[in-house]
């Protein structure tokens, strides 16, 4: 019995698979990373500093320079909410950089 075997052609507008039509992503999401096709990450670092901004403007209020908070708590909320946010892949950028 001979297996079958389908070639999609490159240039190709959709897939379909079982009749269902599969659109072609140009990013995407995966653990958190936004991927590119160039992997450039200009789309998951803009997402991570939009992010920031707006964990920033939410703990604004309690880490800003008027809270009454003590200087000792400010650290720990910095670094617990919004440090590991802005540092998830941060190895990922430093092998890119080092490689140009």
């Amino acid at each position: 019995m001979k297996k079958r075997t389908r070639v999609v052609p490159v240039n190709s507008a959709t897939l379909r698979m079982l009749n269902a039509l599969i659109p072609w992503q140009h990013n995407y999401k995966y653990l958190g990373i936004t991927l590119d096709k160039h992997l450039h990450f200009r789309d998951h670092t803009g997402g991570v500093r939009q992010l920031a901004k707006f964990y920033m403007s939410c703990l604004g209020g309690m880490i800003g320079r008027k809270s009454r908070m003590s200087l000792r708590n400010k650290p720990t909320i910095y670094t617990t909410c919004i440090r590991p946010m802005m540092t998830y892949t941060c190895s990922v950028f430093a092998t890119r950089h080092r490689l140009r």
